[in-house]
């Protein structure tokens, strides 16, 4: 949790696991399986927050920089149309 590095690794694992989304699927044996998954992952986050939470923080806003970074890009070309196409300025 000292470094960069460590830090984008329990992001991805915290991710992977499921911590921040729901366990509910489609059967109730994938529901089983996805809230096994997140049970290890809120392991990891209590030991996390509980060992280093200034890290955690720290973990938090690197990733929000990140994700904004990600959604900031400007568009590339054949993407400036609001998703129109020509041949719907046709119809």
């Amino acid at each position: 949790m000292g470094d960069l590095r460590g830090r984008r690794i329990v992001w991805s694992l915290l991710g992977k696991s499921g911590v921040f989304r729901s366990s509910m699927a489609g059967s109730p044996e994938l529901t089983a399986f996805n809230e096994g998954r997140r049970d290890i992952g809120l392991a990891l986050l209590a030991d996390v927050k509980r060992l280093s939470p200034e890290n955690y923080a720290l973990m938090q806003s690197e990733q929000a920089v990140s994700d904004t970074a990600q959604h900031a890009k400007p568009p590339t070309t054949g993407e400036n149309d609001d998703g129109r196409d020509d041949s719907d300025a046709d119809a």
